[in-house]
């Protein structure tokens, strides 16, 4: 049987083919680490999708353009201790950006008050003096708001110590693009739609979850849809309410149960389950709790989720259906 696979944000350094490599070997590593056969897994048998180039078409060469700048020569009193530099992005986009890290922070800090206020604390920072003109370039560049993202994962990492600056960034980027840009929206969409023409089971990872979720909503009664994965899913934020079904439901080419989500415990992209009260919905999902076999490093990495037993063997199971 077919396994579709799509990626997730952080992969525009990467090329397809180093993607698919990436996955095809975690895939059958797993398979032994977990006494499985990998000669299940069978490159021929596989179809990756790939989007992680499509941003650089969307995005003018400029508007990842960063500086550093000491905050007290911005005038600006950072709280709670964070550091005295803070790095302002300088993007088109920028603004946007920033307001859905500080959306997605808040949703993760929902039950924590202590840092609740301190994220509440940075839209409130104001700029004793104006910095108009401290950018010297030929475009005329607009400052982010000064909660910048640097800031907030400061904040953040006192929850999820391995959310790296570079991490946060892109998923604000990539959620920006895919909520706000319908062209880009339309043609990532399009890249997954071409592969489910037969029958498959489509592996999704972080940000793929939510093009997934799109497409496979839009999809009549199919048998084609064997088994739907979500790894590290953010789908049940309320940053993507957006593109929920209404009324909010399984998509009706997934068969009852086969829909079935991982989600490490540390991984700060997943923060919330896809379960009630958060996601109420029915028929419910299949949630399932996992340890990456990269907790330490990187939880949201791919061959963290890949690599653990249950989504080893739920692979496995799938693939002898018939």
């Amino acid at each position: 049987m077919k396994i579709v696979l799509i990626h997730g944000v952080w992969k525009s350094g990467f090329t397809k083919e180093n993607l698919e490599k990436e996955w095809e070997s975690a895939l059958r590593d797993s398979f032994h680490l977990n006494k499985l056969d990998p000669n299940k897994i069978d490159p021929a048998n596989i179809e990756f999708v790939y989007y992680a180039d499509l941003k650089r078409s969307f995005r003018l060469p400029w508007s990842v353009f960063s500086a550093n700048f000491d905050s007290k020569m911005l005038g600006i009193d950072l709280p709670n201790d964070l550091d005295d530099e803070v790095m302002l992005q300088v993007s088109t986009n920028s603004q946007e950006e920033s307001e859905i890290a500080m959306q997605f922070a808040l949703e993760l800090c929902k039950n924590d008050p202590e840092l609740t206020k301190e994220l509440l604390d940075l839209q409130n920072i104001q700029p004793a003096q104006t910095v108009d003109g401290l950018l010297k370039t030929q475009f005329a560049l607009k400052l982010i708001p000064f909660y910048t993202i640097t800031a907030i994962v400061k904040i953040l990492q006192k929850k999820f110590p391995n959310l790296t600056q570079f991490v946060a960034r892109e998923f604000a980027q990539e959620s920006y693009l895919y909520l706000k840009d319908a062209q880009y929206h339309n043609k990532v969409n399009q890249l997954l739609l071409d592969t489910l023409n037969e029958p498959c089971i489509l592996i999704a990872h972080s940000l793929g979850s939510i093009v997934s979720y799109k497409v496979l909503s839009s999809l009549s009664q199919t048998d084609h849809i064997k088994g739907f994965i979500t790894l590290g899913s953010p789908l049940g934020m309320e940053l993507f309410n957006s593109i929920r079904a209404n009324p909010l439901g399984v998509p009706s080419c997934i068969r009852k149960g086969h829909w079935v989500n991982f989600r490490a415990e540390n991984d700060p992209i997943a923060g919330v389950l896809l379960e009630a009260p958060d996601y109420p919905i029915d028929p419910a999902i299949t949630n399932t709790s996992v340890v990456s076999l990269t907790e330490n490093v990187n939880p949201h990495s791919i061959e963290g989720y890949l690599k653990t037993y249950e989504v080893a063997t739920y692979i496995d199971k799938l693939l002898d259906q018939k």
